[in-house]
Protein backbone atom coordinates (compact mmCIF):
# COMPACT_ATOMS: atom_id res chain seq x y z
CA UNK A 1 0.00 0.00 0.00
CA UNK A 2 1.42 3.37 -1.04
CA UNK A 3 0.67 6.40 1.09
CA UNK A 4 -2.01 5.68 3.63
CA UNK A 5 -1.21 7.43 6.87
CA UNK A 6 2.45 8.04 6.08
CA UNK A 7 3.83 10.86 3.93
CA UNK A 8 5.14 9.79 0.51
CA UNK A 9 7.98 11.34 -1.50
CA UNK A 10 7.46 12.86 -4.93
CA UNK A 11 9.67 11.28 -7.59
CA UNK A 12 10.81 12.06 -11.13
CA UNK A 13 13.32 10.65 -13.58
CA UNK A 14 15.85 12.00 -16.05
CA UNK A 15 16.77 9.52 -18.77
CA UNK A 16 19.83 10.06 -20.96
CA UNK A 17 18.94 8.43 -24.28
CA UNK A 18 21.50 9.97 -26.69
CA UNK A 19 24.78 11.29 -25.25
CA UNK A 20 26.01 12.33 -28.72
CA UNK A 21 23.60 15.31 -28.98
CA UNK A 22 23.99 16.78 -25.48
CA UNK A 23 26.63 19.47 -26.20
CA UNK A 24 25.58 22.66 -24.42
CA UNK A 25 22.24 21.25 -23.24
CA UNK A 26 20.82 22.34 -19.90
CA UNK A 27 19.02 20.41 -17.20
CA UNK A 28 17.23 22.54 -14.61
CA UNK A 29 16.05 21.03 -11.33
CA UNK A 30 14.16 23.15 -8.81
CA UNK A 31 15.53 26.30 -10.47
CA UNK A 32 19.18 25.20 -10.50
CA UNK A 33 20.66 25.00 -14.03
CA UNK A 34 23.24 22.32 -14.91
CA UNK A 35 24.92 22.96 -18.29
CA UNK A 36 26.76 20.33 -20.31
CA UNK A 37 30.29 21.25 -21.45
CA UNK A 38 33.90 20.54 -20.59
CA UNK A 39 34.38 23.69 -18.48
CA UNK A 40 30.83 23.75 -17.14
CA UNK A 41 28.80 21.56 -14.78
CA UNK A 42 28.86 18.13 -16.45
CA UNK A 43 30.12 16.32 -19.54
CA UNK A 44 28.27 14.01 -21.93
CA UNK A 45 31.18 11.55 -22.16
CA UNK A 46 31.16 8.67 -24.63
CA UNK A 47 28.09 6.72 -23.45
CA UNK A 48 24.65 7.39 -22.01
CA UNK A 49 25.81 5.94 -18.68
CA UNK A 50 28.86 8.26 -18.58
CA UNK A 51 26.61 11.25 -19.27
CA UNK A 52 24.19 10.20 -16.51
CA UNK A 53 27.07 9.66 -14.07
CA UNK A 54 28.52 13.10 -14.79
CA UNK A 55 25.13 14.81 -14.49
CA UNK A 56 24.46 12.98 -11.21
CA UNK A 57 27.79 14.21 -9.83
CA UNK A 58 26.86 17.80 -10.70
CA UNK A 59 23.42 17.42 -9.12
CA UNK A 60 24.72 15.86 -5.89
CA UNK A 61 27.60 18.37 -5.64
CA UNK A 62 25.05 21.20 -5.70
CA UNK A 63 23.27 19.47 -2.78
CA UNK A 64 19.73 20.89 -2.81
CA UNK A 65 18.15 19.90 0.52
CA UNK A 66 14.74 19.56 -1.19
CA UNK A 67 15.68 16.29 -2.93
CA UNK A 68 18.21 13.51 -3.39
CA UNK A 69 19.40 12.04 -6.67
CA UNK A 70 20.42 8.47 -7.49
CA UNK A 71 21.40 6.71 -10.72
CA UNK A 72 20.80 3.28 -12.24
CA UNK A 73 22.44 2.90 -15.64
CA UNK A 74 21.37 5.90 -17.77
CA UNK A 75 18.44 6.94 -15.53
CA UNK A 76 18.70 9.48 -12.71
CA UNK A 77 15.93 9.41 -10.12
CA UNK A 78 15.12 12.58 -8.22
CA UNK A 79 13.34 11.92 -4.90
CA UNK A 80 11.98 14.75 -2.78
CA UNK A 81 11.55 14.81 0.96
CA UNK A 82 8.24 13.17 1.89
CA UNK A 83 5.15 15.34 1.50
CA UNK A 84 3.14 17.35 -1.01
CA UNK A 85 5.84 20.03 -1.34
CA UNK A 86 7.98 17.77 -3.53
CA UNK A 87 5.32 17.86 -6.24
CA UNK A 88 6.35 21.46 -6.97
CA UNK A 89 9.99 20.62 -7.79
CA UNK A 90 10.41 21.39 -11.48
CA UNK A 91 12.35 19.53 -14.15
CA UNK A 92 13.27 21.48 -17.29
CA UNK A 93 15.34 20.36 -20.30
CA UNK A 94 16.78 22.92 -22.73
CA UNK A 95 18.15 21.48 -25.96
CA UNK A 96 21.01 23.56 -27.40
CA UNK A 97 19.78 22.77 -30.90
CA UNK A 98 21.59 19.54 -31.73
CA UNK A 99 18.68 17.23 -30.90
CA UNK A 100 16.96 16.00 -27.80
CA UNK A 101 19.09 13.54 -25.85
CA UNK A 102 17.26 13.60 -22.52
CA UNK A 103 13.73 12.62 -21.51
CA UNK A 104 12.08 13.65 -18.25
CA UNK A 105 9.26 11.82 -16.53
CA UNK A 106 7.33 15.11 -16.53
CA UNK A 107 7.66 18.83 -15.81
CA UNK A 108 7.56 18.28 -12.02
CA UNK A 109 8.14 15.50 -9.55
CA UNK A 110 4.92 13.63 -8.82
CA UNK A 111 3.32 11.36 -6.25
CA UNK A 112 4.18 13.22 -3.06
CA UNK A 113 1.55 13.25 -0.31
CA UNK A 114 1.44 14.51 3.24
CA UNK A 115 -0.32 11.37 4.42
CA UNK A 116 -3.49 11.27 6.42
CA UNK A 117 -3.88 12.62 9.88
CA UNK A 118 -5.30 10.12 12.27
CA UNK A 119 -8.24 11.29 14.27
CA UNK A 120 -9.46 9.46 17.32
CA UNK A 121 -13.15 9.49 18.03
CA UNK A 122 -14.48 8.66 21.45
CA UNK A 123 -18.01 7.75 22.31
CA UNK A 124 -18.94 8.78 25.81
CA UNK A 125 -21.89 6.97 27.29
Amino acid sequence: MNGGNNPVSAVGTITINDFSVLAGDEVTINGQVFTEGAALDWQAGATNVQAATSLLTAITTFADAAYIATRASNVITITAAAGNAGNSITLVYTDSGSGSGIVFSGPTLTGGTDGKKLTKHFIIM
